[in-house]
């Protein structure tokens, strides 16, 4: 059966072409083959993540140096699996991660500080995850870019992402675009924001799941738990976010968090709380070098205890769904056409 396009998504490719913002150079390099699946995200933000209050007006002229490639260049942080077999967590960071601004998925702010304004919620929404608070890092070894993974790559076991609070999408999909030898799972608790995820990845053919959900509920963790790698951006201050996210990643397993100038600071004042949540030192890389203006901040945590000390807040009514695809009316695994 024919799936049938949400009224008004795929009857406005022309405005999609017409709003869509001016590609950097950069773009190329940090996508590849995969630019114009890129572009087209750019242009659904631009336009219909604009209408349903996911970016605020004025952040369009700045989507892909300030969301789409500071999010995409976090594949610098993360080594291809047949390179490691672990948590593939790079010491350096070197191209592919700039996240510092978080006004993509709560329309405006800083990522270091989550101090967005989220959008009016309808009544689905209303139950969601509480809006981020939030010396000179590392930089971090090269990773494959541009959508072609070697062959010993692409036959190895997927690592698994977790992408909590994604928003709009941010960081996960730019990350599957540009990394698509990795298992990503967006996990957000506000429903439109989940449609909004579902239509995306439909309409850009990705290979990934989105959950309804937040990371410190019971439910949520028993189902997502043993993840390699979880991300966040602009989502809560790290003694938070150390606390709802290490439970969600296998012993060894690494968050990557994304942050402005202060995470030195952050730092600082939340280390005690991340070791009292499983986590070890935390220690900062930079992602995107020699190929964004201005790289990406990332803090990144290994989980050290077999066991957090620390679980977090659980969640109210633990609302987790899994989404369902429309074209297979199964949970959102897709395989990409042609893959």
């Amino acid at each position: 059966m024919q799936r049938q396009e949400p009224d008004g998504w795929q009857q406005s490719i022309e405005r999609l072409a017409e709003a869509r913002p001016t590609t950097p150079p950069a773009a190329r390099v940090v996508f590849g083959d995969r630019l114009s699946r890129a572009e087209r995200f750019v242009a659904l933000l631009a336009t219909h993540g604009v209408e349903r209050g996911l970016i605020g007006p004025r952040e369009v002229d700045r989507l892909w140096e300030r969301h789409v490639l500071n999010s995409a260049v976090l594949a610098d942080a993360i080594e291809p699996a047949a390179a490691t077999g672990t948590a593939g967590v790079s010491d350096t960071g070197d191209h592919v991660a700039d996240d510092s601004a978080e006004d993509m998925a709560h329309s405006a702010g800083d990522p270091a500080e989550g101090t967005g304004t989220p959008p009016a919620e309808d009544a689905a929404d209303r139950d969601t995850t509480p809006d981020a608070t939030a010396s000179r890092p590392e930089a971090s070894p090269t990773a494959p870019r541009g959508g072609r993974m070697p062959s010993e790559v692409r036959e190895a076991r997927r690592r698994r992402v977790v992408d909590v609070g994604t928003g709009a999408g941010l960081p996960g999909v730019p990350l599957a675009l540009a990394r698509p030898d990795l298992d990503i799972v967006l996990l957000e608790p506000m429903a439109r924001r989940v449609e909004w995820l579902a239509e995306v990845a439909d309409t850009l053919d990705l290979d990934i799941t989105v959950e309804r959900g937040r990371a410190e509920e019971k439910a949520v963790r028993s189902r997502l738990g043993a993840a390699d790698i979880v991300t966040a951006r602009a989502v809560a201050p790290l003694a938070r976010l150390a606390g709802w996210c290490l439970p969600l990643l296998r012993p060894g397993g690494t968050l990557l968090a994304l942050k402005g100038r202060s995470a030195a600071e952050e730092i600082e004042r939340d280390e005690r709380a991340i070791r009292q949540a499983g986590g070890g030192e935390p220690r900062i890389v930079e992602c995107g070098v020699g190929v964004l203006e201005t790289p990406t901040i990332v803090v990144v945590i290994e989980r050290t205890a077999p066991e957090p000390s620390s679980r977090g807040r659980s969640g109210r009514g633990a609302q987790t769904e899994r989404v369902e695809s429309r074209r297979s009316g199964v949970a959102r695994r897709r395989k990409p056409k042609g893959h």
